[in-house]
Formats: C-alpha cells, sequence, structure tokens
C-alpha cells in the first residue's frame, strides 16, 4: 500500500519467526501462525474530531498441545502507525484452553484462561498500558440436529499499569459478562442465532477533591477513590446463509440497554478507542457482512456498520460567572449527555501462504465515522 512505511525491528522480528517455523514444524503437537498486515483507518480514536492514518504490522502465535483437549499459546502482535507514532503499541500474551469433552458429544464444554499485556510507544498514551487477566468458561448442548443451546461466563480485570492519581482516573476495572444464545438450522443452510446477556463492569475511580479545612483555616486538595457499577443489558440476533458455494453473508442486530449505574457521571468523554470506558453504553446497532472465496487461494471479507450509542453522563470543564462577584469566573464541573451516531465501512483481504505452514498476509482498508 502506497505510503506505509515498515519499523525495522517488526522486520528483523518477522525474520527470526520465520526461521523457527522451520523448527517447530518437525513437531506434530506444535504449531506457529504469523501474518502481517497493513491497514488504513478514517477514525483511529473514534472521536468526532477524525483524525486517520495507515498501519503495519506483524503477529503470531505459538501453540503447544501437551494433550488432545488442550492447547496452551503465546502471542504477540505489533502495530505501527505512521503519522500518529505515539499509539503504535506491543501487545504480548499467553493462553490455556481447556475443552474436557469430547467431539461428538451432545454436551461440550470450553474452559479458557489468557493474559495479555499491551504497551503503547508513545509518553502521552502511558497512562493507557494495561495489564488484563481473563477467564472464560463455556457450556454448549446439541438439543437436536437442528438446535443448538450455549451459555457462558466470563471475569475480566484490567489494570492501568501506568495511571497518576487525579481527575477521572480509572486505575483497574473487573467486567462480568454472563450470556446465553441458541441457534437454529431454518430452510436448509439458513441459520438464525439469538444472543443475549447481562453485562456488569465495576472500576474504580480516583477524582480530585477541594475542601476547607476548618481546623487549620486552609483548602486542602484531596485524592478520593469511588467503586462505580454500571450494568447492562444485551441482545443480539444474527442470520447468516451461503450465497453459492463459495460465499456467505451475516446480517447481525445488537441493542444494549443500561439496567443500573445510567446515574453514573464519569469526568472526561467517555468514548474513544483507549477510553477505559468506551464499553458502558446504550443503543442499538445493525452490521452486514459478506466472505467469499471467489478469487483463487484469497480470502475477501467486507462490511459495513452502524451504531447509535448513548454514553454515560459525562462531567466537562466550563467556566460560570461567579455568584459572589460578578466580575469573576469559576472553572467548574458540569454534567452533560454525550450520544453518538457511528458507522464503519471495511475491506479485508487475507492471502494464505501455499506450504499450508499457518503464515499469511493480511491487507485492511476500514473507514470510521463519528458525530
Amino acid at each position: 500500500m502506497s505510503g506505509l512505511i515498515i519499523d525495522r525491528s517488526a522486520v528483523a522480528w518477522l525474520g527470526a519467526l520465520f526461521v523457527l517455523i522451520g523448527v517447530f514444524s518437525a513437531h506434530a503437537n506444535v504449531a506457529l501462525e504469523i501474518g502481517a498486515t497493513e491497514g488504513y483507518n478514517g477514525n483511529l480514536f473514534d472521536v468526532a474530531n477524525r483524525t486517520t492514518d495507515y498501519s503495519t504490522g506483524a503477529n503470531f502465535a505459538l501453540k503447544y498441545y501437551p494433550l488432545s483437549n488442550l492447547e496452551l499459546s503465546g502471542t504477540g502482535d505489533y502495530t505501527k502507525y505512521k503519522e500518529t507514532d505515539a499509539l503504535s503499541s506491543f501487545s504480548r500474551g499467553a493462553k490455556a484452553v481447556f475443552i474436557p469433552t469430547g467431539a461428538s458429544a451432545r454436551l461440550s464444554a470450553h474452559i479458557e484462561s489468557k493474559f495479555n499485556r499491551q504497551s503503547y510507544e508513545g509518553d502521552s498514551l502511558q497512562r493507557y498500558n494495561t495489564n488484563t487477566y481473563e477467564v472464560l468458561s463455556a457450556l454448549g448442548y446439541q438439543l437436536n440436529p437442528r438446535t443448538h443451546l450455549r451459555g457462558s461466563a466470563s471475569w475480566r480485570f484490567t489494570n492501568y499499569t501506568e495511571t497518576v492519581a487525579g481527575d477521572g482516573v480509572i486505575n483497574d476495572k473487573i467486567d462480568l459478562d454472563l450470556i446465553a444464545g441458541a441457534n437454529w438450522n431454518v430452510f436448509g443452510s439458513n441459520v438464525l442465532d439469538i444472543e443475549w446477556g447481562m453485562l456488569q463492569t465495576r472500576y474504580d475511580e480516583d477524582t480530585i477533591a477541594v475542601r476547607a479545612n476548618e481546623v487549620t483555616i486552609t483548602i486542602d486538595t484531596l485524592v478520593e477513590s469511588y467503586g462505580r457499577h454500571v450494568r447492562t443489558f444485551y441482545f443480539s440476533p444474527t442470520f447468516s446463509r451461503p450465497l453459492g458455494d463459495r460465499s456467505g453473508l451475516n446480517i447481525t442486530l445488537a441493542y444494549r440497554n443500561f439496567v443500573s449505574g445510567e446515574d453514573v457521571t464519569v469526568r472526561g468523554a467517555a468514548s474513544g478507542v483507549l477510553d477505559p470506558l468506551s464499553s458502558l453504553y446504550e443503543g442499538f446497532g445493525g452490521f452486514f457482512k459478506v466472505k467469499t472465496f471467489l478469487i483463487p487461494r484469497i480470502i475477501t471479507e467486507f462490511g459495513v456498520g452502524y451504531w447509535d450509542k448513548t454514553h454515560l453522563k459525562t462531567e466537562e470543564q466550563v467556566w460560570r460567572p461567579h455568584p459572589v462577584f460578578p466580575g469573576d469566573s469559576l472553572l467548574v464541573y458540569e454534567a452533560t449527555d454525550r450520544e453518538d451516531d457511528q458507522s464503519r465501512a471495511y475491506l479485508t483481504v487475507t492471502v494464505p501462504f501455499p506450504d499450508g505452514s499457518g503464515w499469511f498476509l493480511h491487507r485492511a482498508l476500514g473507514q470510521s465515522l463519528l458525530s
């Protein structure tokens, strides 16, 4: 893609992985997957003041199977941005997946645990560096040849490792998601899937408080911590079907609604790809996706989507006339509603390597608009 640069460290890293693949390919219980990506994003931070940029990246996953139903893996993902260099990041982690039930069993189980560390290159973005720990358990049941039921529970702890106490600083948050779903094969190859659940988020917020100390007759600045809870109901139906022998489409609708915590007010914008509270919103969305294998040895996927989002109330700093001294002004916090209309269009092309080694090249074009 024109104008795209690749960091030298990423090239060296990929070169080393090319050597490793020859070593691990001789072991049946070890697999190595490596990929390279190129992309363009029309709204990097998902906010009204759009920032666009090109990116290039590399990723890998080294998987080890000590047992037939146990997978242990280590992953790495490096992304380099051409203009917004501060957003360039490196993600690395480990994951374990255990499937205690057999492939032919009507009742299936899935247990997963993983750790991920995300680091950004820019000094201004260090406060968004995170360590994330997650545990997930899921059950599935084949009711009949056309009907499948499932349920899952996941717990995720996100720690912001470089935060400094201040207004609206989120030190960590805990997400607990309870999801149930069912899908049916109807009228041949048509599939209808329905998913619903309860999503609960708890986060600790540090806020600067200014108080008068009557003992010393001074004004003290204190940092107070608050634990916030937000619970959201989630519902999403999906319809999918093939389009001939080598293509398929997927249509998804989604609805989210605050059940509790909607009166919570946050300091600063409650949106943006790096914001710890970007996932807390209610509203309606719709998505359309087509995936095709029409071009030999190439997987092409394109889609469009729309979200009408209402975030938590946002406190912003504004100047207001002083109630006692009309000629002066006060800088105060005021709560305001935050609503966004967000649309997205994307195109991805995946080119697998012919030797079946797990390598792939991925090119992506994306446009995200927010108003």
